[in-house]
C-alpha cells in the first residue's frame, strides 16, 4: 500500500512489519537500501536528450504521480522548491505510471530499483539534478514486542538486500567509464 496506509497498519498493529521510507520517527526501523530517484520520460519527449533533468523541467509537462512507496518523498521535493507539477494521474501501480509515460501522456519520478528491466524502449530514465534518493527500511511498531518470526524475516531481508547492494556495486564497477557519467 501507499506509505500512509502502511504507517497506519503499523500504528494499529494490523501488520507486524512493513516497508517504509526514511526518515520516520514513529516506528523502530531496520535499514535495507538507498535508492536513486529518476525522471521517467517518453522517448520522444524534449527532455529525453538531456543528461539530467530538474524538478522545474518536469513541471512543464503533465505528471504521473506514483503512490506506491515514493509519493511523500516526491511531493516533498517539489514542495521544498515551491514547485507545483501538473499532476494528471495518480496510480498505486508502478506499471500504470510507466504505461502513462510510455504512451507519451506524462512524465514521472520513480525509484530506479522499482523499474522493470528495460525490454521496451518507449521511455527513458534520467538522473535528477540535484540527485534525490529514497531510503527504504522495514518498520515495526515496537521492537520489544516483535515475534521471533518477525525478527527472522527482518534478518533475512537485510541479508538479501545487502547482497543485492553488493552485486549492483560490483556491476557498476564493470561498466565502461562513459556509462558511469551522470
Amino acid at each position: 500500500g501507499p506509505d500512509s496506509e502502511v504507517a497506519q497498519w503499523l500504528a494499529d498493529y494490523r501488520v507486524d512489519v512493513g516497508f517504509v521510507t526514511l526518515p520516520t520517527e514513529r516506528f523502530d526501523t531496520f535499514f535495507l537500501m538507498q535508492d536513486q530517484l529518476v525522471a521517467l520520460l517518453p522517448k520522444a519527449h524534449p527532455l529525453a536528450d538531456k543528461r539530467s533533468v530538474t524538478l522545474a523541467d518536469l513541471c512543464a509537462s503533465p505528471f504521473a504521480m506514483t503512490r506506491a512507496g515514493s509519493e511523500d518523498i516526491i511531493g516533498g521535493l517539489f514542495r521544498a522548491l515551491r514547485l507545483h507539477p501538473t499532476i494528471r494521474w495518480r496510480s498505486l501501480q508502478l506499471v500504470s505510471t510507466i504505461a502513462a509515460v510510455a504512451r507519451g501522456d506524462a512524465v514521472s519520478i520513480v525509484a530506479e530499483s522499482a523499474l522493470p528491466p528495460e525490454t521496451t524502449h518507449t521511455y527513458v530514465k534520467k538522473p535528477l539534478r540535484p540527485a534525490a534518493v529514497r531510503k527504504v527500511a522495514l518498520a515495526v511498531p515496537d521492537t520489544a514486542r516483535m515475534s521471533p518470526a518477525t525478527r527472522e524475516f527482518i534478518s533475512i531481508a537485510q541479508q538479501i538486500f545487502s547482497t543485492q547492494t553488493a552485486h549492483r556495486a560490483k556491476a557498476r564497477e564493470k561498466l565502461p567509464i562513459a556509462r558511469q557519467q551522470v
